[in-house]
């Protein structure tokens, strides 16, 4: 539990600090002259963290909620991007880290999504499906119209407590959320 808190505020600092962690100059003070400056083009292939922020309820986790970022190279006056999906979600019983590619419009509660992530779940109360302090990996598909958020996935135990054996088959795991 420890980790997923510490990659949740890891990923809530990054969210944060924003462009200034990616290297990007303070804007230059406004000018006195009656003409408006010149748009500046963002230059090409530098990646950008795009927050979003969530609230589910899926098999595995129960109710959570989510936060990530998509890097893109998309510039901010841009609707739609692409690119790479981090994604940390802690729930009543399992938190879970995702690692993707995905699309989605770049605004903190995405109307308009699609990922498919590798995801490892770890659990902290035991549930019908996956036994308390046990680890999965796997992957799943995610996708978002007009807020409403679907997901699934499959995964399969990696990881089981001390004097227990790992189950050897996969678990289908679904949510929703927005």
């Amino acid at each position: 539990m420890r980790a997923c808190l510490g990659i949740g505020l890891l990923a809530c600092l990054a969210m944060l600090l924003g462009p200034r962690a990616w290297g990007d100059d303070p804007p230059a003070p406004a000018s006195a002259s009656a003409t408006p400056p010149e748009p500046t083009a963002q230059p090409e292939g530098k990646l950008r963290p795009h927050p979003f922020l969530g609230a589910a309820y899926a098999t595995e986790t129960g109710p959570a909620f989510d936060l990530g970022f998509v890097l893109t190279s998309a510039s901010e006056d841009v609707f739609f991007g692409k690119g790479l999906i981090v994604q940390v979600e802690a729930g009543t019983r399992a938190g879970r880290f995702s690692l993707g590619l995905g699309a989605t419009d770049l605004r903190l509660y995405p109307a308009f999504a699609g990922a498919l992530k590798a995801t490892v779940l770890r659990t902290w109360k035991s549930t019908d499906l996956a036994p308390v302090h046990s680890t999965f990996v796997g992957p799943e598909l995610e996708l978002t119209l007009f807020y409403l958020r679907f997901g699934v996935g499959w995964v399969k135990q990696v990881d089981a407590p001390s004097g227990t054996q790992a189950n050897s088959a996969w678990i289908f795991s679904a949510g929703t959320g927005f």
